[in-house]
């Protein structure tokens, strides 16, 4: 199919802590509504929905960058996320 799930992606780079690899493509949850010196955030919901499509794809690397302002929605995703059951942390 023309797509591919992330988690058949390969990995790379450096062995981090405990000798695991990091994907080498990872999930960006900046959401915003303009582009330049005054750009706005979207909404939580936003960020968590994109949290969890991309868990739900495959994604184990998430961008969660400080100046993005979504740390707590992304945070609430993988709380759901792993309470479901479906993707252990």
């Amino acid at each position: 199919t023309a797509i591919t799930r992330a988690s058949s992606l390969p990995v790379g780079g450096s062995s981090g802590a405990g000798g695991l690899r990091m994907p080498v493509i990872g999930l960006g949850t900046a959401v915003f509504t303009d582009i330049g010196p005054n750009q706005r955030n979207l909404s939580d919901h936003h960020a968590e929905e994109i949290v969890r499509w991309g868990l739900q794809a495959g994604f184990r690397l998430i961008d969660a960058a400080h100046m993005y302002y979504n740390q707590k929605a992304i945070g609430d995703a993988l709380v759901s996320v792993f309470a479901e059951g479906k993707i252990k942390r």
